[in-house]
């Protein structure tokens, strides 16, 4: 944003143009607008997880034990690497 303002001469301070003024609000609302969709689409994580698993009829994993198998492929993984296999 400051480059571009800054090739339009509107920069900072009693000089700066109408351009400036209109890249602040602009990516504001880009910000704002970018972040309730991310915050939106995680909110529905936990409701998806929960018809997928009611559909297929199994029972989900708990996050404390889907944490623990990451923990122990990513050991894993590194104890292999560091042997020497590819």
């Amino acid at each position: 944003m400051r480059s571009v303002a800054s090739v339009l001469d509107s920069d900072p301070g009693p000089k700066g143009g109408r351009i400036g003024r209109y890249l602040t609000m602009t990516t504001y609302y880009a910000s704002f607008a970018t972040s309730t969709i991310f915050l939106t689409a995680i909110a529905f994580l936990p409701l998806t997880v929960q018809v997928i698993a009611e559909g297929l009829g199994v029972t989900p994993l708990p996050w404390l034990l889907t944490l623990l198998g990451l923990i122990l492929v990513v050991i894993a993984s590194r104890y292999l690497f560091a042997s020497g296999l590819p």
